[in-house]
């Protein structure tokens, strides 16, 4: 039973090329909050942990704990998603053969390295009948990716007690903000700066991770060429404009600065000038979807959750929903964090991380990367 005396979860610190993010929770007289929360640029952008792109790393995570009001070291930290290759699997066991040695058997079939350099870890699906069937969802990472992490937050002198993939975690804070109530077949998309994350669930567990290179800094370097627009007028714009389907027009090339345009003549303006690229972003989710209906056939997902950065545009759930037929909920934010602060910042999967740490009222999730594995780095 916790008092009055406040209890702190491991520091969730999640890790992309551009920037890294800190998020801390304090768990007192039964409230939740948040302790810290802090976030730095990374330059130029890591994409490997170690080596050279380490010390960018090193020196912006120094920083950020020198400056924060963290409490403890103990850390649990994401791999960015280039570094896990996550593959749903259908096999059938053999003879004599457990899950864990079909799992390894399969494994070798997909992974572009050999086991014994990779971290492997997988989560049971439910998409066969016959008793003999198996499906699985395959987790891996170099085992040297993992090392790395490792050696980082150990030379900034934290405690690293968990590294798992950024999805899990995003995936643990949406499951937390149902409150206990059951997470419906649905599509998770986060759009954030310079990548999109594509989850889909399907019976409380995640069946399909996807990870597209496409965020709102291609709507912004658009919206930079063609309008001449820039900064804060930029989001600006997005976020009380947006790209509303309504707004269709034939653009006007003459006059699309941006400069002098009102609002309606602006709003169809802007329209015009993102759809392009907010088509292909339909077109990942249709490919995801009709991937998803191959494996769960019989059943439909006809609803998602819009979160990240990509939220705060307004009306690009009714862009997505006019484009793909699936009705779509914006979430701007799982984790409202100092929105002067931070007013693009992203905080959902450093929350989910943090919120590993609280064991009671809190869904766990057990798509992990730690020193249980079938072939693993050792944390010690």
């Amino acid at each position: 039973m916790i008092g009055a005396r406040a209890t702190y979860s491991a520091i969730g610190l999640d890790i992309v090329p551009d920037r890294i993010k800190l998020l801390q929770l304090k768990w007192q007289k039964g409230t939740l909050s948040i302790q810290e929360a802090a976030q730095a640029e990374v330059a130029p952008p890591a994409e490997k942990i170690g080596g050279q792109d380490g010390a960018g790393l090193s020196s912006a995570l120094r920083k950020l704990l020198a400056k924060g009001k963290f409490k403890g070291k103990q850390t649990i930290a994401a791999l960015p998603n280039h570094m896990v290759t996550t593959i749903p699997i259908r096999f059938s066991l053999k003879e004599g053969e457990d899950m864990d040695q079909a799992i390894l058997r399969e494994a070798n079939n997909y992974l572009s390295f050999p086991l014994e350099k990779g971290v492997i870890d997988y989560l049971n699906l439910p998409l066969s009948e016959q008793r003999s069937a198996k499906a699985a969802l395959l987790i891996a990472s170099r085992r040297e990716d993992i090392i790395s992490c490792l050696d980082l937050l150990r030379e900034v002198g934290l405690d690293p007690s968990v590294i798992e993939p950024r999805y899990c975690a995003l995936f643990r804070a949406v499951k937390w903000a149902r409150q206990g109530e059951r997470l419906p077949d649905q599509f998770i998309l986060s759009v954030e700066e310079n990548c999109t994350m594509f989850l889909t669930v399907v019976d409380e567990q995640i069946l399909v991770v996807r990870e597209i290179a496409w965020g709102t800094g291609a709507i912004r370097a658009r919206m930079g060429k063609i309008l001449g627009l820039t900064g804060e007028k930029v989001d600006r714009i997005l976020h009380t404009i947006g790209v509303d389907p309504g707004k269709s027009t034939r653009l006007d090339r003459g006059r699309a600065t941006g400069s002098f345009l009102d609002e309606g003549e602006l709003g169809q303006v802007i329209y015009e000038v993102l759809s392009p690229i907010l088509e292909e972003l339909c077109q990942e989710i249709q490919k995801v979807l009709s991937y998803c209906v191959s494996l769960i056939q019989q059943r439909v997902i006809d609803r998602a959750i819009l979160l990240g950065e990509g939220a705060k545009i307004r009306f690009l759930d009714r862009f997505i929903h006019q484009r793909t037929g699936i009705q779509v909920m914006a979430l701007p934010s799982i984790a409202p964090i100092g929105e002067s602060t931070y007013s693009n910042t992203f905080f959902d999967v450093a929350l989910g991380l943090a919120l590993r740490g609280i064991r009671e009222g809190v869904p766990s999730q057990p798509l992990i990367l730690h020193e249980d594995l079938l072939t693993h780095a050792r944390l010690s």
